[in-house]
């Protein structure tokens, strides 16, 4: 459907995907939790201690190895991988981001 108001022209199936999608985004960017690091770069296993994901090194060092810790969408076997500020790591369905 097609309406002309002041002589523009809206199409409101676009206007409808245009305003679902936006809502959606922001949802999505909701998700993300921001996690403030002092100095760069730090360890994917300080970084997961630093976030509370975890209570020590040991249980880190178990969810790495397990290649349940994604960092940039990519799945993560190091615990000494050097993370830098805007790198994504996700965990249980959640997505941090270091800040």
């Amino acid at each position: 459907m097609i309406k002309k108001i002041n002589n523009a022209r809206i199409n409101r199936p676009s206007t409808f995907f245009y305003l679902f999608f936006t809502t959606l985004k922001e949802k999505q960017m909701a998700a993300i939790q921001y996690i403030p690091v002092a100095r760069y770069p730090i360890r994917l296993g300080q970084f997961l201690k630093l976030a509370s994901l975890v209570d020590d090194g040991l249980e880190a060092k178990t969810l790495v190895q397990q290649g349940e810790i994604l960092v940039n969408n990519e799945v993560e076997f190091r615990r000494g991988r050097q993370l830098q500020a805007g790198d994504t790591v996700k965990y249980n369905g959640k997505t941090f981001r270091l800040q």
